[in-house]
């Protein structure tokens, strides 16, 4: 299983980089700066369907002001047949978590602020795979973290 997702984790990089933009192949080489860390995407928190042929993860890149890191949710095969597919419209989605029926899946918003300009705590958010967009489904005064389902899928992740 760890060789499995060593594997997927290094399709969903190769996947990534490939639709970044580049410069051309006739370009001088140079040295890395500090700067260069604004183009890089990471990929982090990778987590396999129960049936194996499915990887949510969190892709993490500088955002458009470079004042700091945007996150979202992304999805691939993990045969590596498809290019990763976006599922999640927010600036900060982290820790996906699937359903036990591999049809949802929870995780973690936040970046949204609260009327005086202050960043709210992170909230838990559903996300069904038929379609539509993701729905919080807490409103907690400190963060939520670490989602996890019940095992038979029935109850709220706690």
């Amino acid at each position: 299983m760890k060789t499995r997702l060593s594997l997927v984790i290094l399709v969903i990089a190769v996947s990534l980089a490939a639709q970044q933009t580049t410069q051309g192949t006739g370009s001088k080489k140079r040295l890395l700066t500090e700067k260069d860390l604004f183009d890089f995407v990471w990929v982090a928190n990778p987590q396999v369907s129960s049936d194996g042929a499915r990887v949510v993860f969190t892709r993490v890149n500088c955002d458009a002001k470079r004042t700091g890191y945007e996150t979202s949710i992304w999805i691939t095969a993990t045969n590596g047949m498809q290019p990763p597919v976006r599922l999640t419209s927010g600036k900060h989605d982290v820790q996906p978590r699937w359903s036990p029926d591999g049809k949802q899946l929870v995780f973690v918003r936040s970046g949204d602020k609260d009327e005086t300009g202050r960043l709210k705590p992170g909230q838990l958010a559903i996300l069904s795979l038929e379609g539509g967009e993701a729905r919080l489904i807490t409103d907690l005064p400190k963060e939520a973290s670490n989602p996890v389902w019940s095992p038979d899928g029935k109850r709220s992740p706690s």
